[in-house]
């Protein structure tokens, strides 16, 4: 009896060990997948308000099933200033870091630059290969505060 007992407790601490360290890795690639993507700010879904969005709720709820990244479809978020435009695409890439897929965030400045420093030595087409390797990219064309940060700079005038 008491080496059954024994078995049984080998066998429950080998699995727990082995959830543990699986626990372990996952959140490790978690970690490892948002500093790759390089995300700005770490928004997600949970602090999200769908009611403050113009995207419709069906949509808000149908898009971070993420089945459309597997399909290879495209996404554009258009819409107003102040409506959470960037905010839902950070949340959707967060979203597909937590799900194992891939994922690159730019702006389109950052864009812009890498396109023209790998002009230069003529290798744009490595770079952007080694970008679409990736399950999710993501360019933010738009960060409002940033922009009027800049145009308040530029022209004097409040943005």
């Amino acid at each position: 009896m008491t080496n059954t007992l024994f078995k049984t407790a080998r066998l429950a601490l080998r699995l727990t060990q082995r959830q543990v360290a699986e626990q372990v890795r996952a959140r490790i690639e978690a970690v490892t997948g948002r500093e790759r993507a390089a995300f700005p700010t770490g928004e997600t879904f949970h602090i999200w308000h769908e009611e403050a969005s113009s995207i419709p709720v069906p949509t808000q709820s149908a898009l971070p099933t993420l089945e459309w990244v597997g399909r290879r479809r495209n996404l554009c978020v258009v819409g107003p200033s102040g409506t959470g435009r960037s905010h839902f695409s950070e949340a959707l890439g967060q979203s597909a870091v937590d799900a194992g897929m891939t994922v690159a965030w730019f702006t389109i400045e950052d864009l812009g630059v890498l396109i023209r420093r790998h002009r230069v030595d003529e290798s744009v087409s490595k770079a952007i290969s080694r970008i679409t390797r990736t399950d999710l990219i993501i360019v933010d064309l738009c960060r409002d505060r940033d922009y009027a940060e800049g145009c308040r700079h530029r022209s004097g005038v409040p943005a």
